[in-house]
């Protein structure tokens, strides 16, 4: 059972490395930006200031967010991790 459990953790490890190798980037839409906004207070601020002043409502761009490649390296890591325990992990007569 546990390599199973490995197995499938390593293949959606290494499947989210190959992901993240191969976008290298993530554009967030306004909608998505906004939500990001919410937790930070000089954004809120400015928001305020902004409807106060025009009247209009603040239009949230939208954001490319760059993935660090160190990320998709430590995806591979763990994926390797997971291929060496479920491969090598000692069997028992209780398991399966």
């Amino acid at each position: 059972m546990f390599r199973k459990i490995w197995f499938f953790s390593s293949i959606l490890s290494l499947l989210i490395g190959i992901e993240m190798i191969a976008l290298q980037s993530i554009v967030l839409n306004s909608e998505g930006t906004k939500i990001l906004a919410q937790g930070d207070p000089s954004v809120e601020r400015k928001r305020w200031w902004i409807e106060a002043l025009t009247g209009d409502a603040l239009k949230y761009p939208e954001k490319e967010i760059k993935i660090p490649q160190t990320a998709a390296y430590l995806f591979f890591g763990l994926s390797g991790l997971g291929f060496a325990h479920s491969f090598f992990f000692i069997k028992n007569d209780s398991d399966d």
